[in-house]
């Protein structure tokens, strides 16, 4: 059994690489975590004493006088050395004199046996080498610590002397801890007000609650205030809640509200806000919600709003199998502005739990820009391929705006490895726009050669766009919706209402893709039929839907495989096909221009269907093709085995002509118009 100090912080390592040559990065049984984790494996009731310098807290014990019903109030005083109770009763420390100035080991109210304890601050300053101000016990207690403060109308400048700066590893500003295996007791740390800054230091907190004990609500909330994180610190989070044990059953939630909070993270590896755990049950969660406020973040891998494992996920896949625990990461409100490669809003589990990334205006307006190379808006990852997990990735956009300027960057994508697993990004309204190139609006992914359908084909990729716009803007390779598989569930894209529309050239406005496996460059790194494309592609557009691709090259809406090598060897590269497909038409598609784009096309090596129903438009662009149907290898060039025939009925008005090229294709006019050559 490894007992670490209650005050050394989970290292924090943010990664954002997910996007490589212009697609998301594909783990295969593994999600990029985002920070290691403490060794910790309890059988028996384990107490993690605070470390702090002894002969500086016996100065600082008591130094605001004896309690009183349990209560202390400081006075207006310097308290060089800090304060410091240590108590086995319930005790308030209160500080809001305006001349209360602490530094040495901070402000801390430590408690044993049943106390509970709690600090709040209203006022003073406190710039401390430790931290700032602690509500901790190795009880079964409850801590609570709290600042409250006014600032300015920008959230710039605070109006009173209620600010904490801290500048040591492993430190916290506004900090409620509990240091006991056994405990079932809560854990708050509550910021409405003032100001703390993070001059520097490695694996600190803002504001952070956090336990050690086997159940107990867990919160770190900000609801006012600013929290800076300047350039000078190294991995940082700005609000913190986490629960260590994986026994550990309940609920750990990070939130912000309130327009005048603000987060400004000036650090590489920066986190906002940050809901962690490393429970294996079912039953918990880590809840990271940002309701309102601000946040920007300026460096490099860092993440807006964060919910994940709390560590480095186990290295063995059995026992990544045993982690059920459930990540939402979501924001109702506010406004989140990432630089440089970072994301949004990340849900991530490297096991075979659900993960969520969800964006609403239930609290108000919401809106996402980021600038950087491979920053996302939305960005969730299930990341255990293990053969049984269902576990589902799941990114919601149902209202607000997200803005994507960089390239290799995503406005919502989902990613589920296990072997039954799902990956579902749905778009219920709002607007996604995108300027960079190798950028999707919506994309879903799954990467395990050995996934398969469940008995009811309800796993598999899907995408879902209820209503909404999305808008690609001139850079190449930027899809609106991209739905892949390396695996054999099934494919879909559902589109009921909404726009879509993409400029860049080889840019699709929806491709459904079933992938055989290849590295990033497309060689691939396993022969034969059991790592080829196999997965069938289903794909609707409503009758209140309009797709567009305008760029050269670009298909309104695409079923393909992957480009590929026919070996590592022989570097011909050519398309795949999809293992089957099912179209159906009721609104609007149109086709790019040049490039043999097409409104409608079908690389596929088994048999499948297109329907244009009444009253929908397939409209070709300047290559004048509408509708394209070709027959490609599952795992190599075309074969006697391979026969991607399409049939077609139309009782809609196409207008382009339609090319059948995949063999014996058959078409079915039963209404409408076709204004073009068949051949």
């Amino acid at each position: 059994m490894t007992n670490q100090s209650s005050d050394t912080q989970p290292a924090l390592r943010a990664r954002n690489t997910l996007v490589r040559g212009g697609r998301l990065t594909k783990f295969k049984g593994r999600v990029a975590s985002i920070a290691p984790g403490l060794s910790v494996v309890a059988t028996a009731t384990v107490l993690f004493a605070g470390s702090v310098d002894q002969a500086a807290a016996q100065q600082a014990a008591d130094a605001c006088g004896t309690p009183n019903n349990g209560k202390v109030t400081c006075d207006a005083d310097n308290y060089t050395n800090g304060i410091t109770y240590n108590t086995s009763n319930d005790l308030t420390l209160e500080l809001d004199r305006s001349g209360i100035t602490v530094n040495g080991s901070g402000v801390q109210v430590n408690g044993t046996d049943t106390a509970n304890v709690k600090v709040h601050m209203t006022d003073g300053k406190v710039t401390t080498n430790r931290h700032g101000v602690s509500a901790f016990t190795t009880g079964s207690g409850s801590v609570h610590a709290q600042l409250d403060g006014l600032t300015s109308d920008d959230g710039l400048t605070s109006l009173s002397d209620d600010d904490i700066t801290i500048n040591r590893n492993a430190s916290v500003g506004l900090r409620a801890r509990i240091g006991n295996t056994a405990s079932s007791a809560e854990a708050r740390a509550v910021m409405t007000g003032g100001k703390i800054t993070i001059a520097a230091g490695h694996n600190v907190d803002g504001v952070a609650a956090f336990t050690h004990g086997s159940s107990g609500v867990v919160t770190a909330e900000m609801s006012g205030g600013l929290i800076i994180t300047e350039q000078t610190a190294g991995a940082a989070a700005a609000v913190y809640a986490g629960a260590h044990e994986t026994f550990y059953v309940g609920t750990v939630t990070a939130e912000m509200s309130e327009a005048d909070s603000e987060i400004h993270t000036k650090n590489h590896d920066g986190l906002g806000l940050r809901a962690t755990t490393r429970a294996t049950s079912e039953a918990t969660f880590a809840v990271a919600h940002m309701r309102g406020g601000k946040i920007t973040t300026e460096g490099n891998d860092a993440y807006a709003v964060v919910a994940a494992y709390g560590g480095n996920p186990p290295t063995d896949a059995v026992q990544r199998r045993l982690i059920e625990s459930n990540m939402t990461a979501k924001m109702t409100g506010g406004t989140i502005e990432t630089f440089l490669n970072s994301t949004a809003i990340v849900a991530r589990t490297p096991g075979v739990g659900d993960a969520l990334a969800e964006m609403d205006e239930t609290d108000g307006p919401s809106q996402i820009t980021t600038h950087g190379n491979q920053a996302h808006g939305l960005r969730v990852e299930s990341g255990s391929d293990y053969s049984q997990s269902e576990g589902t990735a799941t990114a919601i956009m149902r209202a607000g705006r997200i803005i994507i300027n960089g390239p290799n960057s995503s406005g919502a994508s989902a990613q589920a490895n296990g072997g039954l697993g799902m990956a579902l990004v749905r778009m219920e309204g709002g607007r996604i726009t995108m300027s960079g190139a190798n950028s999707y609006g919506l994309y879903a992914r799954i990467d395990n050669p050995d996934h398969t359908n469940n008995s009811d084909n309800t796993n598999g990729v899907k995408v879902e766009m209820i209503e909404g716009d999305i808008l690609g803007g001139a850079g190449p390779g930027s899809h609106g919706i991209l739905a892949d598989t390396s695996g054999a569930g099934r494919v879909t894209v559902e589109m009921q209402r909404g726009t879509v529309i993409t400029r860049g050239s080889g840019s699709h406005g929806i491709w459904a893709e079933s992938e055989a496996q290849a590295n990033s460059v497309g060689v691939r790194t396993e022969a034969g039929l059991a790592s080829g494309s196999r997965a069938e592609a289903f794909v609707t557009v409503g009758a209140h839907a309009n797709v567009t691709a305008l760029g050269s090259g670009s298909d309104g809406i695409r079923v393909s495989g992957n480009y590929v090598t026919v070996s590592n060897t022989d570097l011909t590269k050519f398309w795949l096909g999809a293992k089957g497909f099912e179209i159906e038409v009721a609104g609007s598609v149109t086709g790019g221009s040049g490039g043999g784009a097409a409104a409608i096309r079908t690389l596929s090596s088994d048999p499948g269907t297109i329907t244009i129903d009444s009253g929908a438009r397939v409209i070709a662009g300047d290559p004048g093709i509408a509708i394209h149907t070709v027959t490609a290898g599952a795992d190599g060039p075309v074969t006697e085995d391979d026969d991607g025939s399409a049939t077609i009925t139309s009782e809609g008005t196409i207008i382009g002509d339609i090319r059948l090229e995949a063999g014996d294709d058959t078409l079915i006019v039963t209404g409408g118009s076709i204004i073009g050559d068949v051949y």
